[in-house]
């Protein structure tokens, strides 16, 4: 757990990488927050967009959602707002299948990725893999995009999920981790045969608490921006800040 009093920002990236490596026989673990993350955007709003383009009438009424939630912010807690927006996902998703949702996420990704990867986390990915670390994604963001990104990088996934019957078809929304973080990654860790220090990167005030329970948690932060390290009320104490 961390032991540091103060945020403590990381001068560069050689830095954030000292100490992900193999230690010893036990394999350390490093996650990565998706949205804003590795990924400069929002992975569901944008793979919705792609996809429902398909179908006027639902791409509509997924229009009209949108433009609701933002009048909502204003009235609702953004947890409570995030869990009634997915709903409406599951439901705008109803009947379409599993196999054909993460096909979709591939082209979305290979259409997208290059141009809005954010370089510097990507990079620590890929370093963290090399050094024998486990890796995974931890994201908020709905199963199809997620799954299929992580596929293509190769790492594992935790994130929310659509609700599917037996022969894979949508039924309406699963499960949301928005803010609900801790105890699916407990469980991932729990599907792992050993490990060794946990590592998570993210840019969601949302994580800090998550951040706060793991060996090293890390800020991911633009230089403009203050979101979580100077946000009221989200202590940030033990936790160390990149700056990107």
């Amino acid at each position: 757990m961390p032991q540091e009093s103060v945020v403590r920002p990381c001068n560069s990236v050689e830095e954030v990488r000292d100490g992900v490596g193999t230690q010893g026989e036990q394999q350390p673990v490093v996650l990565f927050d998706l949205c804003g993350t590795l990924y400069d955007g929002n992975t569901t709003h944008d793979f919705l967009a792609f996809f429902l383009r398909r179908n006027r009438g639902r791409y509509r009424i997924w229009r009209a959602w949108v433009f609701t939630a933002k009048v909502l912010r204003r009235f609702i807690p953004r947890p409570m707002l995030h869990r009634l927006y997915l709903r409406c996902v599951g439901q705008l998703l109803v009947n379409y299948s599993r196999e054909e949702l993460l096909e979709y996420a591939g082209i979305f990704w290979n259409q997208c990725w290059d141009n809005r990867q954010i370089r510097t986390t990507v990079e620590l990915l890929a370093d963290a893999k090399k050094c024998g670390s486990h890796v995974a994604l931890i994201s908020a963001a709905i199963d199809p995009p997620v799954i299929a990104l992580s596929q293509k990088l190769e790492v594992g996934a935790v994130c929310s999920q659509l609700a599917y019957d037996n022969d894979g078809h949508v039924t309406g929304f699963g499960r949301d981790l928005f803010g609900r973080k801790i105890p699916y990654l407990h469980q991932y860790l729990d599907g792992l045969d050993q490990h060794g220090p946990v590592t998570v990167y993210s840019d969601n005030a949302n994580d800090i608490e998550m951040l706060r329970k793991v060996d090293r948690g890390i800020i991911v932060q633009r230089r403009a921006d203050s979101r979580i390290s100077e946000a009221p009320r989200v202590p940030t104490d033990g936790l160390e800040i990149l700056y990107i």
